[in-house]
Parts: C-alpha cells; sequence; structure tokens
C-alpha cells in the first residue's frame, strides 16, 4: 500500500468499482478535502482501472503492515517483522 495511510484508505473505497467524488473519499479517509484534492490531482471522479489492480490493491493489503507507522524506530521495527518473516 502506499506510505501515507489516507491514500491507502481512498484506494479501498475504490475496490468495489464504483467511482467516487473527493469529498466522498476525503471524508472516508479522514482528511480535509484539500488534502484528498492533492492527492488525487483535483479530478473530480475516481475509478480504478480495471479489476486487476483492484486485486492487486487487496493482495497487498495481506501482506502490508497493519496500523500507523510514526517514526523511524517504529518503521524500521515494522520493516523487520515483515522482512524476517
Amino acid at each position: 500500500m502506499p506510505a501515507e495511510p489516507d491514500i491507502s484508505v481512498m484506494l479501498m473505497a475504490l475496490l468495489d468499482g464504483r467511482s467516487l467524488p473527493a469529498g466522498e473519499l476525503a471524508y472516508r479517509a479522514h482528511v480535509s478535502p484539500q488534502t484528498a484534492s492533492s492527492h488525487l490531482a483535483r479530478h473530480r471522479y475516481y475509478a480504478l482501472c480495471s479489476a486487476d489492480v483492484a486485486q492487486a490493491i487487496e493482495a497487498l493489503s495481506v501482506i502490508a503492515p497493519l496500523g500507523h507507522v510514526h517514526s523511524l524506530r517504529e518503521g524500521k521495527s515494522v520493516e523487520a517483522h515483515w522482512v524476517l518473516r
């Protein structure tokens, strides 16, 4: 998943194949409309380009660490956990 959790939430919201406006994606990601717009390059509606992309996101979400990383130390700890498995 992308490094920024809000982008991840927006991508997950699009997995069902519907197009959603930026305001809805911002609401779901708990970010301001301005933040969502900056992530989405200010288009009006967004959708994943194919079912293959949705499957790739779903597959990556299985191996992505849960939660947010708030420091370099925490990030290194999470990284070590996933590399050693």
